[in-house]
């Protein structure tokens, strides 16, 4: 994944839209992607799965400027692990600061949540960045580690 030459999808990742805010073909493929292996133990398991996609997804694109974000999904028996690289900028979400909460919903403001709902679904990740790509995994579920 470099500026100049976009490689090849690899079999099992699912690229991420062209446009920035183009997300419809990525969530119909991680549907897709989802329905195809075993289904996730529990309806919320799924929910978790699709909100951190999104959250990663978008977070990337919008706030890191990623040209290209890929997704690949690993189905276990209690968990998924997604498994996430970009070309944004150099992110480290496992080690980024807490953002302040409001102290009512009068105080509270559209967005900022991404880090605090990552925290809470996640039963484990981890980042690295090699060649100028980030790498996030993120496991959902029990039976992480």
């Amino acid at each position: 994944m470099t500026p100049d030459a976009a490689p090849e999808t690899p079999p099992g990742w699912i690229e991420v839209g062209a446009a920035p805010r183009d997300y419809d073909n990525a969530r119909l493929q991680l549907e897709a992607d989802l329905g195809a292996g075993p289904s996730p133990a529990s309806p919320a398991l799924a929910f978790a799965v699709a909100l951190i996609f999104e959250e990663v997804a978008t977070n990337a694109r919008r706030h890191g400027g990623a040209r290209q974000v890929r997704v690949r999904l690993a189905h276990h028996a209690e968990s998924v692990e997604l498994s996430f690289e970009d070309d944004g900028a150099a992110f480290d979400p496992t080690a980024a600061a807490m953002p302040d909460r409001p102290q009512s919903l009068d105080e509270a403001e559209p967005g900022g949540l991404g880090l605090v709902l990552l925290r809470h679904y996640a039963a484990a990740w981890s980042y690295d960045r090699h060649h100028g790509i980030n790498h996030l995994r993120v496991t959902v579920g029990r039976g992480a580690g």
